[in-house]
């Protein structure tokens, strides 16, 4: 580097002897590591896409309340979170509206019986439905019926069934639609339960718990219990 700015300091001396004019010495030459400017390109962003979620319309003519609504995409294990508030339930004959985006959906809607183990009694399931930008209409209807449950206590109306697993100590919940249900003498009511093992009971609207069953099994086979038989 000190042997070249030497010889331009010779050859600048050297042109002003011979009456010459100086040029300006380039400080940078080509190839010896320059920087020159790049070209500037502007980057054009791509449209984005919106995704229009569109409207799921569960009708219930399953006989039952639905409290409990799932949609997960067929390829996703998950059915995710209740779509609907299950204290604002959706009672035979009605409808109710959530929106999903297009795709391949499974679906599945629940009851408001808690059997203490599962948190919610399947009514009905419909599995690969493809949901399109118009829309999509799903009836719910009715479950297989596994229990049923007859009165043939004379004068008495059953206004209380509750169904538990043996194997759990509490009772759980009344599974007999509240405000919609009562069985009268000589009257059955049919339920969707779980294939299992259960303890169940039926009361009547003035208070009194009779008779009680223990450890029964139930399969996908329709179980019949009289009461007061």
């Amino acid at each position: 580097m000190k042997r070249t700015l030497l010889v331009v300091l010779v050859l600048a001396l050297g042109l002003l002897a011979c009456g010459g004019t100086a040029t300006s010495v380039p400080t940078a030459v080509p190839g010896w590591g320059a920087a020159y400017p790049l070209p500037t390109q502007t980057l054009t962003a791509l449209p984005t896409q919106t995704v229009v979620p569109v409207t799921i319309t569960m009708v219930n003519q399953s006989g039952e309340r639905i409290c409990y609504v799932y949609a997960g995409r067929t390829t996703d294990p998950n059915l995710g979170d209740n779509r609907i508030d299950p204290y604002n339930s959706v009672d035979p004959g009605e409808s109710r509206t959530f929106e999903i985006e297009p795709g391949n959906w499974d679906m599945s809607a629940g009851g408001c019986a808690y059997t203490g183990t599962v948190q919610y009694v399947v009514i009905d399931e419909v599995d690969g439905v493809t949901v399109t930008a118009s829309g999509y209409e799903w009836v719910v209807m009715p479950a297989p019926e596994t229990l049923r449950i007859v009165n043939n206590w004379p004068q008495m109306t059953i206004c209380n069934v509750e169904i538990s697993p043996t194997a759990n100590p509490r009772w759980g919940y009344d599974w007999l639609p509240y405000g919609h249900a009562m069985i009268h003498e000589g009257e059955s009511y049919s339920f969707n339960v779980p294939p299992g093992v259960y303890d169940i009971r039926v009361g009547s609207c003035l208070g009194n718990w009779y008779p009680e069953w223990w450890g029964i099994t139930i399969t996908d086979s329709l179980t019949t219990l009289t009461a007061g038989s």
